[in-house]
């Protein structure tokens, strides 16, 4: 079962990272403090939420306490800071007599802040959208019931300082960086409703995401279309807002990953993304867990599971932490009762694999040829030229045919190979089929008309 199998990979994921990245957290808060680095502990980030993931899912204490202690290096993070600027011990930042920050060699926290803002308790700690988010995702996930009032508002403080620049530092447009701020602002609204500023979060919130939305995605590469969608599904999912447009939009482009499926399991790479990581399956994962089981969709199923095998066959979680959005959305969305469906016609191609089919419009192969060779016989309608006469239905069939025949030719040209044998002879039949039955119907049509009959 792929959740069972999603919490152990999760888990796994959590101990490597531990591991490797520990060792390294005196390093990185130096770094941080030194030169004002915001990326230096991202990867605690990434860890909370896996260890939050795995915390719903087993309900074992251990897991809620590896999550704390994740924020508590936050939180030791944040006290030193404010510590370091109150007594001019920043590197990268002092005050003047009046106590107006100074930027220093490298970036200034306070660049980020609210005009007049100079609180160091409003500063950064690490990046917003692609670090310190899956800390909030974490947090929604386990809900307020798993810590104590001064532990949640000590986490009040910590998100506020994380969000509180995103109204400083703010993207708009169809791509993953609006809509990761647009989660970002949901998700602290939702955690602390009570804040003075979750109402305008709300509503930053709303308009960033209608704004992506209502104009696709401009994601040109595997990897960051997978975030863009993974990111509408999970802001649809966390604010509620599912409609016909927001289901249609999602629908296409799980599918669309689902016909990209090479037969490996994996995805082709294309534009800005990591040829050599495979990641880019990671990032769509969620999406279509969450699709699959909004519409019990077998087909989705099927694809989610290739291109899970692939990923544990090639060890895609280890070329990064970064990639767990997907994986814990997959974890957490996924639901096992779904049966998988193998794709039909239009994922043969892309799949590499025979084309199953054995009847169109109710009629088998033979059944087509017959009445196609001999229409007089079936219909009453012998073989004849369409002309204006035959009126715009006929027209519209005719124009139809005429693309599938120019289609099937390109297709006996695409599938040959160096000798100029066709190499998917199954593809080629379907495709004559259907130019066939579009001229079955024409000749329905017409034998209809000539009975005074509407078809």
């Amino acid at each position: 079962m792929l959740k069972q199998e999603y919490a152990q990979h999760i888990a796994e994921m959590s101990q490597r990272v531990r591991c490797e990245e520990w060792a390294e957290l005196e390093k990185n808060k130096e770094d941080f403090f030194e030169t004002g680095n915001t990326w230096a502990l991202s990867w605690l980030g990434h860890l909370t939420v896996l260890d939050a993931a795995m915390y719903h899912y087993t309900g074992k204490a251990e897991w809620l306490e590896r999550v704390k202690e994740c924020l508590g290096i936050f939180f030791s993070v944040q006290d030193e800071l404010v510590q370091r600027y109150e007594d001019g011990s920043l590197p990268f930042i002092y005050k003047q007599e009046d106590g107006k920050p100074i930027e220093g060699p490298s970036k200034n926290p306070l660049e980020v802040l609210e005009e007049n803002d100079t609180d160091p308790w409003h500063f950064q700690v690490v990046e917003t959208i692609f670090s310190f988010t899956p800390v909030l995702r974490g947090l929604y996930i386990i809900g307020r019931d798993a810590f104590t009032q001064a532990e949640w508002n000590r986490l009040e403080t910590l998100c506020y300082a994380e969000i509180n620049h995103i109204f400083r530092d703010c993207e708009w447009g169809r791509h993953n960086r609006a809509t990761l701020r647009a989660i970002a602002l949901l998700l602290f609204a939702r955690l602390f409703p009570q804040n003075a500023s979750a109402a305008r979060c709300l509503k930053l919130a709303d308009m960033l995401f209608e704004d992506s939305l209502g104009n696709w995605s401009i994601e040109d590469a595997t990897s960051y279309l997978g975030l863009w969608v993974n990111s509408i599904a999970e802001y649809t999912q966390y604010r509620g807002v599912w409609n016909f447009r927001i289901e249609q939009i999602l629908s296409y482009y799980c599918h669309y990953y689902t016909a990209m499926l090479l037969p490996s399991g994996g995805l082709p790479e294309f534009g800005d993304t990591r040829f050599d990581s495979g990641t880019s399956t990671c990032l769509s994962l969620g999406a279509m867990e969450l699709m699959a089981k909004r519409h019990n969709d077998g087909v989705l199923k099927y694809a989610i599971e290739r291109q899970f095998r692939n990923m544990v066959k090639n060890r895609t979680m280890d070329n990064g932490v970064q990639y767990e959005r997907g994986m814990t959305n997959a974890f957490v969305w996924a639901d096992d009762s779904i049966q998988p469906e193998e794709p039909g016609l239009l994922s043969c191609e892309v799949l590499d694999e025979p084309l199953q089919w054995d009847r169109l419009c109710g009629l088998t192969e033979e059944e087509q040829r017959k009445r196609s060779h001999f229409p007089q016989d079936y219909y009453g309608q012998p073989h004849f030229m369409p002309s204006v006469a035959d009126g715009a239905a006929i027209a519209r069939l005719n124009r139809a045919r005429c693309a599938a025949r120019e289609a099937e030719l390109a297709a006996v040209t695409a599938f040959r190979d160096r000798e100029g044998n066709p190499t998917r002879v199954d593809i080629l039949r379907a495709m004559n089929r259907m130019s066939s039955m579009l001229y079955l119907l024409m000749i329905g049509k017409r034998a209809d008309a000539g009975r005074g009959k509407e078809r």
